[in-house]
């Protein structure tokens, strides 16, 4: 039998900087930002955030496909710059 761990409908602020690996600053960036859908609970500015689990497993998702994106670009340029090496290589003297 599978055991599956539940994840909580609404993440605090810091289980969600945990789970990014990142500082509350850059967290609260996302949320202003709207990269990162937010709850506030209650009226005002020191009410406490809550990020819903599903909206930080779409952010994820495409932060993945970004990063992804990223490193292939990487690979690319690399690939072409030692093919251009290897070829002034063969031809100097």
């Amino acid at each position: 039998m599978i055991e599956t761990t539940a994840r909580p409908a609404l993440l605090t602020t810091e289980e969600v900087c945990s789970t990014l690996r990142q500082l509350r600053k850059s967290l609260y960036r996302k949320i202003d930002a709207r990269d990162l859908p937010a709850i506030r609970l209650g009226d005002g500015p020191t009410a406490p955030l809550r990020v819903p689990g599903d909206g930080l497993a779409r952010y994820r998702r495409a932060h993945a496909r970004g990063c992804l994106e990223r490193l292939q670009s990487v690979i690319g340029f690399v690939q072409v710059r030692c093919r251009d090496f290897v070829a002034e290589r063969a031809t100097a003297p």
